[in-house]
């Protein structure tokens, strides 16, 4: 029985140490960019559950507006003060307000499904997020400075940097 051990040449012992700890390098930089994409794609769903959500309110919101204001021309309309036109024109107004209503529910219940299949935790129904929770979601108030911040932390960018280096 023999037993064979290739036998390293004078200073291969430490390139090759030296690639292995190039080659985790790399990896590492393959998982932060992989984290960023993720932490991305989350940030992108979180603000549109957050502006569905702002879009529903604000239809809500004018919807009682229009109400407010059906009732008005009734009442004028009932001292002779108003046409039939008028409370007509309204109330085709509040139909259609509903109905847009009705539509941003459905986009605001289709971004949150979106963002709960995205958060991927068992149990988790629902993820109510408002526009002022933005602000703990991003550090950046506007798109320029965003864009900034992005580039600042570009891990694609670190590991195609490792990967040279790994390849060298």
């Amino acid at each position: 029985a023999q037993v064979s051990m290739p036998l390293l040449l004078a200073g291969q012992r430490g390139v090759r140490e030296e690639a292995a700890w190039r080659a985790v390098d790399a990896a590492d930089a393959e998982l932060r960019v992989a984290l960023w994409q993720r932490l991305g794609v989350l940030r992108g769903a979180i603000r549109q559950r957050a502006f569905a959500e702002a879009r529903v309110a604000l239809a809500d919101q004018q919807i009682a507006e229009l109400q407010e204001i059906l009732t008005l021309v009734r009442s004028r309309a009932g001292a002779g003060v108003s046409s039939t036109y008028d409370q007509a024109r309204i109330e085709t107004e509040l139909a259609t307000m509903t109905a847009e209503r009705a539509q941003r529910e459905l986009d605001r219940m289709q971004a949150e499904s979106t963002l709960v299949s995205q958060l991927a935790i068992p149990g988790l129904a629902q993820a109510a997020v408002s526009r002022g929770d933005l602000a703990q979601w991003d550090d950046a108030s506007t798109d320029e400075a965003m864009v900034v911040e992005a580039l600042s932390r570009r891990p694609d960018l670190a590991l195609a940097r490792r990967n040279e280096q790994a390849a060298e």
